[in-house]
């Protein structure tokens, strides 16, 4: 009897499958430790799914830019004002370019150090979406376009009893006012409603 269970014993022979023991996946860099596991994908799949950089809106860019070149036109005027607190220039051209720069004014004061100092700020934020920043543009932009507006008023009111010679000399702050106007307007609108600006400065925020 205990013959034939060791003859049945011994023959016995059971097929089971090899497995493969599991490695650990392959890390980045070829370690064997924590981390995410490298993914293989192919050219066109790795494309959607590389994760790029979202830059923000060009009304965003241009605006900050604007914002760079005024701090720049403002400079000199700005120095000088530092210097000589009450200099008051007459060069015509300087006139003309700081009337610009500063979104309005026809002479230099301290809010020539105020507007300076405003330019770099807000260029910096927009640059660098800051989400107070985009507002505080909005509201001092729909502001200098309602003084801006005033002084096309005041100067068409006025501009008959000044003479031809007066109203001549002006002609340049008249229509510098307007495009003046304009560019407030579309900073402002812009700004406010612009698809993507909100969602920009948000994701900065």
């Amino acid at each position: 009897m205990s013959a034939d269970r060791d003859d049945f014993t011994g023959n016995l022979t059971l097929e089971l499958p090899y497995v493969k023991p599991a490695e650990k996946p392959r890390q980045v860099g070829g370690l064997r430790a924590t981390g995410w596991p490298l993914a293989y994908r192919d050219a066109e799949e790795q494309a959607r799914w590389a994760v790029s950089p979202e830059l923000p809106p060009e009304i965003v860019t241009l605006t900050a830019l604007w914002e760079f070149c005024r701090m720049l036109m403002l400079a000199p005027a700005f120095t000088m004002t530092l210097i000589h607190p009450h200099v008051q220039f007459t060069a015509w051209y300087f006139w003309r370019i700081y009337f610009v720069a500063s979104n309005g004014a026809v002479t230099t004061s301290w809010m020539t150090a105020v507007s300076f100092l405003y330019t770099l700020m807000i260029g910096v934020c927009l640059w660098n979406p800051v989400f107070w920043a985009r507002w505080l543009l909005v509201g001092t932009s729909l502001y200098s376009a309602l003084m801006l507006g005033r002084f096309v008023f005041l100067f068409s009111s006025y501009a008959e009893t000044m003479g031809n010679a007066s109203a001549a000399g002006l002609g340049f702050l008249h229509s510098a006012a307007f495009a003046l106007i304009a560019l407030n307007l579309i900073i402002a609108i812009g700004m406010a409603f612009a698809p993507g600006v909100a969602y920009a400065f948000r994701r900065k925020d």
